[in-house]
């Protein structure tokens, strides 16, 4: 499989540090002072690298932000697989009702109503509940797929991690919007979603509001068969923290295998990642990891394997 190229870029401003001061040879005794102290000394030291340490600040990293872009990529083709063709629905959290028009165009609705689902990985034991409606419009030329248009308004997917307190994702989206031309066979796609997605990692928390989009191209047959080939994949996921500071990841790839089976959604690729010391963000049908770094975990197991694992988020 030709190496896609993955370009991950994160833009951080320094936050401005206070000194903490304390008169003269008098003990401090109030532990929220003493925190303070000891969170400005290791931000300083930089002691402060690791969850549970005192000072610790927990952000989306660009690794793990990259495999959102690739979880929103497999949620979008696998709602208009499903919105073409719903005979395998019942494999994925959905439930769908199609009716057909009297202008013989299709109207779908697929529904994950608080649909929980409980997996297990490498980094643990984790329950996700997803509440997600899309809306979509299936139009039709000559007995052929023409345009397909799905909408999702105020979804939430929810993430726990078990047996460790605190440690949790939370993706409320405003809105989401896949649209599809059909051009000879070939789809053209078109994504985008926008919303807040908030997280904890034991003593720390972030919250960011998301912007994302995408545009890539899949075979209308390859897709409907649950196996395709995402072409001209190009990418990106904006984010915009509460101070105001941005940062985003972009995903650029000339190829990128997708199999679609429900609950055992998958995207296989090798892309190198630059920077000053060269990686590769590797994915296979069991797990995904970047050489030469700590970013690695298996996939839950086929049947429990949700399409966004929010899991990885906390991959730190």
């Amino acid at each position: 499989m030709k190496t896609a190229k993955l370009l991950s870029a994160v833009f951080l401003s320094s936050a401005l540090l206070t000194t903490a001061c304390t008169p003269k040879d008098e003990a401090i005794t109030d532990k929220a002072t003493r925190d303070r102290i000891i969170a400005q000394n290791n931000r300083k030291s930089g002691k402060a690298s690791k969850p549970g340490q005192t000072g610790f600040k927990f952000q989306f990293g660009s690794f793990a932000s990259t495999t959102l872009v690739v979880g929103k990529q497999l949620e979008a083709l696998e709602v208009l697989r499903y919105a073409l063709d719903s005979q395998d629905v019942h494999k994925s959290v959905y439930k769908a009702d199609v009716k057909k028009r009297d202008d013989g165009s299709d109207s779908v609705t697929l529904v994950a109503d608080k649909v929980v689902t409980n997996y297990t990985t490498s980094k643990g034991e984790f329950s996700n509940t997803l509440s997600k409606t899309w809306k979509i419009d299936v139009t039709y030329v000559d007995g052929q797929v023409a345009t397909v248009k799905a909408v999702s308004a105020k979804s939430r997917a929810s993430l726990d991690q078990k047996n460790l307190e605190k440690t949790f994702v939370n993706m409320n989206e405003d809105e989401a919007v896949v649209e599809a031309l059909n051009e000879g066979g070939v789809l053209k796609v078109s994504i985008t979603a926008k919303g807040v997605i908030n997280g904890r990692l034991k003593n720390a928390a972030t919250r960011e509001q998301y912007e994302f989009s995408e545009k890539l191209e899949v075979s209308l047959d390859e897709l409907l068969a649950g196996k395709a080939s995402a072409l001209k994949l190009d990418a990106k996921l904006d984010y915009m923290k509460e101070n105001g500071k941005p940062w985003s990841t972009t995903l650029k790839a000339n190829k990128m295998t997708v199999e679609l089976q429900g609950l055992c959604n998958v995207a296989i690729f090798e892309s190198a990642l630059k920077g000053k010391t060269p990686k590769n963000m590797i994915s296979t049908s069991e797990g995904i990891e970047v050489t030469q770094s700590s970013f690695k975990s298996t996939y839950a197991a086929c049947g429990s394997r949700p399409t966004i694992d929010l899991s990885l988020l906390l991959i730190y």
